[in-house]
């Protein structure tokens, strides 16, 4: 009915040559799943990392409409395991001010926005880009069900310091 994991220390997993960026990886392969993620959960919070454990430059590079997308899927799944009717998923902006129309990234124009409308005109309640200066302020206010976080540490950071040890990691998308 559960697994229990340590932390893994990823350089001593990659020097002993696997290759993962953590359990949630090492899982997803091992159960043959396509589409799967870590769910944090705290109170009323959820998150879901569209990015883990890689360089900031690296999961900057990775956002793309149909990741995007994907993700969303993966959410409005993934919050089927909790007792909300049309659960309101929001998704964090990757740059600051939603990448100020393009002055500080094109990520949100070119991206972020267009999945989110694709999403929308297939039923799911999700909005954003919402600020990610902002998004947990208000995810702890309950406007929303579920912040889909765009990298770890913008995860991470908020969680961590509204409950650190008190967090419960689950993997969405994998057979349960």
């Amino acid at each position: 009915g559960a697994m229990v994991s340590a932390p893994l220390n990823k350089a001593a997993m990659r020097m002993a040559g696997y290759h993962y960026e953590g359990q949630t990886q090492i899982i997803g392969e091992m159960t043959g799943s396509q589409n799967y993620g870590m769910m944090q959960l705290l109170g009323n919070i959820r998150t879901l990392m569209y990015t883990t454990h890689m360089s900031l430059e690296d999961a900057c590079k990775k956002v793309t409409y149909e990741g995007i997308l994907k993700k969303i899927h993966l959410a409005n799944e993934g919050m089927k395991f909790f007792p909300i009717k049309n659960p309101l998923i929001a998704v964090s902006a990757l740059n600051p001010h939603c990448g100020e129309g393009g002055l500080f990234g094109r990520q949100e124009i070119d991206a972020i926005e267009p999945a989110i409308k694709a999403a929308q005109g297939e039923g799911i309640n999700v909005i954003g880009p919402i600020p990610a200066d902002t998004i947990y302020v208000k995810a702890k206010e309950g406007a929303y069900d579920l912040v889909i976080s765009l990298y770890h540490d913008q995860s991470n950071m908020a969680i961590k310091l509204l409950g650190f040890g008190s967090v419960v990691t689950l993997l969405a998308g994998v057979p349960v």
